[in-house]
């Protein structure tokens, strides 16, 4: 193919093909099988194939795979760098030492149809390039039993992770860290994932413009979903349950300020810690959502090491049967509670409300109005109206109440 040059194709018949490492640099690259049947077998460490600087490179139909060294090598089975246009489709790339794919310093990127497994790092790769410009996206992928994250992302702008099933990698299912702004993370289906409470499904880490919409996360070790550092972004139309730690979480925690979010038409279900909670964030809306049968609370506010909360709003929320209660303020400088519809366990003795001050943080003014406890099967006849025309029986707090 090398020596054919600009415009030649490889065709791989359906078999098993030992190949030693191989390597194309500056031409075009295209590459086609047979399906899942047509593989490449490498060695049990190094990669099998490395493209660099081509104007094209198109792969599909096509299987990577080597006996699995258990190594963690910093190599993939298929490595691409600095190309213009990159599509691979329908590939299987399985049981590689180190990762499956690296897509690394290339500009249009499409991926599609892939599935990536049993690689002893990460299933898929992509990283550095900092300038918005071509599409960028992984979709209808699978990623599945990585010793790693199933997906990684480092350093790219403007990548869309669309309609992926995210299955039992060992730490996080999809990671986006190191400034990866204006991604959107939409319809992944997502379970199993992580195998502690600080491995999540989908762990966003200091990125910009962020939409998390539409994911299905359940069952996961960490949280659902966790967006940690993250400004002018939005979390909405997600379930999340059945995690071991929050089923979604909004964190500003290192110092830096975190505002301008919007989480909005969850749902967040027997998770145990918090359905929803915001950690250290301003300028922060949780509208909408729906939050029940929690470990803990519903929605949960914290401030953070650093700054307490400013400007959060927790507005026309359902917070159903949650086991420590439904909304917790915790250390705010403005915090606003509005029109929220609440019940608690049956006989439990939790609020429906709770404020209070957080390791050293007080709450300097927290208004709330218009919310509603709903009333349980003992309930006094006469409601108890507490300030500014909530409905709340059981309100707790430890702070002064403005």
């Amino acid at each position: 193919m090398a020596s054919a040059g600009p415009g030649a194709a490889l065709y791989v018949p359906s078999g098993r093909y030992r190949v030693a490492a191989l390597s194309l640099t500056r031409q075009p690259v295209r590459v086609w099988g047979d399906g899942e049947t047509s593989v490449l077998v490498g060695a049990p460490s190094g990669p099998i194939l490395s493209l660099t600087d081509c104007p094209v490179v198109e792969m599909k139909s096509l299987g990577f795979g080597a006996a699995l060294s258990g190594t963690g090598g910093d190599y993939a089975l298929l490595e691409v760098a600095t190309c213009a246009d990159v599509s691979l489709t329908r590939l299987r790339v399985e049981g590689s030492g180190g990762d499956g794919v690296d897509v690394r310093s290339c500009d249009g990127i499409d991926i599609a149809d892939c599935t990536f497994t049993k690689a002893a790092r990460y299933g898929l790769r992509v990283r550095d390039n900092p300038t918005l410009s071509r599409h960028r996206r992984i979709h209808h992928c699978v990623t599945a039993d990585n010793g790693q994250h199933g997906f990684l992302l480092q350093r790219i702008v403007g990548f869309d992770v669309e309609a992926n099933l995210v299955l039992r990698n060992r730490s996080m299912g999809i990671h986006a860290t190191d400034g990866c702004d204006w991604l959107r993370v939409l319809h992944n289906r997502c379970s199993a994932n992580g195998t502690s409470p600080l491995e999540h499904v989908a762990y966003i880490l200091q990125c910009r413009g962020v939409v998390a919409h539409a994911n299905s996360s359940f069952g996961n070790a960490g949280d659902g979903i966790l967006l940690r550092e993250c400004n002018d972004s939005v979390a909405a139309n997600n379930i999340c349950a059945d995690n071991h730690r929050h089923g979604m979480s909004i964190q500003g925690i290192d110092g830096g300020v975190v505002d301008a979010f919007v989480a909005c038409g969850n749902i967040a279900l027997r998770n145990t810690e918090h359905g929803l909670a915001a950690t250290g964030i301003s300028r922060a809306l949780y509208g909408a959502n729906l939050v029940a049968d929690n470990t803990r609370f519903g929605l949960a506010g914290y401030a953070g090491p650093a700054r307490a909360l400013s400007q959060l709003a927790f507005a026309s929320n359902l917070a159903l049967d949650n086991r420590q209660g439904a909304v917790l303020v915790a250390g705010a400088q403005s915090a606003a509670v509005v029109g929220n519809v609440v019940a608690i366990t049956a006989g439990g003795n939790v609020p429906a409300l709770a404020l209070k001050d957080f390791e050293g943080h007080q709450i300097q003014v927290a208004r709330t109005l218009a919310n509603v406890e709903m009333a349980g099967p003992s309930a006094p006849a006469t409601r108890d109206l507490r300030g500014m025309g909530n409905m709340i029986e059981h309100l707790s707090s430890d702070a002064p109440v403005h």
